[in-house]
């Protein structure tokens, strides 16, 4: 792997970021690591979308969610940890659907976020009709 030194001058390197949330129903300051993203944007996006309800059956309480560098984690000891939640952790699937989801909001230019919910938004909402009636 090429160190950001070694490339060249054209080529911009991203911040990487790791996105975590915390459960208020489950104990103070406990943060699961679901995502690892390139870019500023990508990791705001999916920030905002574990903050909500998308992917989540039941929501009693909404989670709280935050995104920090890879340095940050480095710093404080913590990067190895969150690397062994993305590969073996039981939040690691959920991280997935939100990088997914984030990627398509952000490729559609953000289309869907006011409505992103566990249901797709290219199914027909109740004001509209699946299948054009036949007379």
């Amino acid at each position: 792997m090429r160190r950001a030194a070694e490339l060249p001058s054209s080529v911009v390197v991203e911040p990487t970021y790791y996105v975590q949330f915390q459960d208020p129903a489950e104990e103070p300051e406990r943060w699961h690591t679901i995502a690892r993203v390139q870019g500023k944007e990508r990791a705001d996006e999916v920030v905002r979308l574990a903050r909500g309800t998308y992917m989540r059956a039941t929501v009693t309480t909404h989670y709280l969610a935050q995104a920090l560098s890879r340095s940050a984690l480095r710093r404080d000891g913590r990067l190895a940890h969150a690397e062994w939640e993305l590969a073996m952790g039981p939040h690691r699937e959920y991280g997935r659907a939100l990088v997914d989801r984030a990627e398509r909001n952000l490729r559609l230019g953000g289309a869907f976020r006011e409505s992103d919910t566990a249901s797709s938004p290219s199914l027909p909402g109740p004001e509209e009709e699946a299948w054009p009636r036949q007379t």
